[in-house]
């Protein structure tokens, strides 16, 4: 805490692990869409940048939930 009585917080990533990677923005976002679609379909953590529909999903399940980014 500082002298003025603020509350100072610090993140640490420890037992962070990394998804995936893109180069571009919409390669990000379509794997985050996926990732919150498929790993916390019940939980409420974020909102995705963008929508999934089933049938997009299910494409993505074929690459092994790679989403492709060259």
């Amino acid at each position: 805490c500082s002298d003025a009585g603020e509350l100072v917080m610090f993140v640490t990533f420890q037992g962070t692990t990394i998804v995936g990677r893109g180069k571009e923005k919409v390669a990000r976002e379509v794997l985050e869409a996926y990732m919150i679609k498929k790993e916390c379909p019940d939980k409420c953590i974020s909102q995705p940048s963008l929508f999934l529909h089933k049938k997009e999903v299910d494409f993505i399940d074929t690459f092994g939930g790679r989403v492709i980014d060259d």
